[in-house]
């Protein structure tokens, strides 16, 4: 955990935050993940660490505070999660999120075709991330080959569900949606398209619809508590099988992403394939960017 403690400087905190905000951003798009951008971005496995550091009794070590009896021992184990890390992370998400909540939707709608075409090049280029991560062994390779296939079979799954504006049906999206999110390459706002539900959450922020926000948020809670558990033990047992893993997602995930998918009806783009090029590529020199920024700024390095 003393990776974390790195996070100290505001340098590293500004740095943070506006990866946070990417992350956000990413998060409110059907198709990219803010797992991916956290990975792209050198701070996946540091994500794993601090999340995992949130433990379920800290829900009962809250009201312990106004204790006078219990105050000091109370503190004592709320500071053991990873603020440094956490508050600057979840304030860039938070600010991601809000900014492009009504915006995005019109992006997709009203320009789909270039707007995939920017996140192609964005996760086609990511994928060399996790790839070099990994030792090149038959079984990782064999793997990634598997989960690419899985994840191009998932993501070309038409919608099966209608949504429900039923809580419990809104609790387990939530649950279900976080732990794709938490994933490089499978979209949580994906799964809320899936299970119907993209609509009626987007619209739940928009019109501070109290009841529906609180239990998708406890479904959220209740998903990453459960499943960032698993993901840092197979982290800190498997590296190399799970950064073999997370590359075939990032593989198999382009089948969402692929632009000519996304040419309207009756639309048509002059130049098409070299307006996509365009912007793939300008997708991918985005990626490279961030990775020259974070070499550049001397981000903390991950701790495998």
């Amino acid at each position: 955990m003393e990776h974390l403690a790195r996070y100290k400087s505001w340098k590293e905190r500004i740095i943070l935050y506006s990866k946070g905000v990417a992350m956000g951003v990413a998060d409110a798009i059907p198709g990219v993940s803010g797992g991916t951008i956290a990975l792209i971005s050198g701070i996946y496995e540091h994500l794993i660490l601090a999340i995992s550091s949130v433990r379920v009794h800290h829900a009962w070590t809250v009201p312990q505070i106004v204790l006078p009896s219990r105050r000091k021992e109370a503190l004592s184990d709320l500071l053991s999660i990873h603020w440094s890390f956490l508050i600057p992370l979840l304030a860039g998400i938070a600010t991601g999120l809000l900014s492009v909540a009504g915006i995005m939707p019109i992006l997709i709608r009203d320009y789909p075709f270039y707007t995939f075409s920017f996140f192609f090049g964005l996760i086609l280029f990511s994928v060399w991330i996790p790839f070099r991560a990994m030792e090149k062994r038959p079984r990782e390779i064999l793997l990634l080959l598997l989960f690419a296939g899985l994840t191009f079979y998932v993501v070309g799954l038409d919608q099966y569900f209608s949504g429900s504006t039923a809580l419990p049906y809104v609790f387990f999206s939530g649950a279900v949606a976080i732990c794709a999110m938490i994933l490089p390459g499978i979209s949580g706002a994906y799964i809320l398209v899936l299970l119907g539900e993209y609509d009626l959450i987007l619209s739940a922020l928009h019109e501070r619809e109290f009841t529906i926000i609180l239990v998708f948020i406890a479904g959220l809670l209740t998903g990453i508590l459960s499943f960032i558990q698993l993901l840092k033990i197979l982290l800190d047992r498997y590296h190399s099988l799970t950064m073999a893993a997370l590359t075939g997602i990032l593989v198999g995930s382009l089948r969402k992403l692929w632009p000519f998918d996304y040419i309207q009806e009756n639309q048509v783009i002059p130049y098409a394939p070299l307006v996509a090029l365009g912007l793939i590529v300008a997708g991918s020199l985005t990626i490279m960017v961030m990775e020259w920024l974070s070499i550049r700024l001397k981000d903390p390095e991950p701790p495998y």
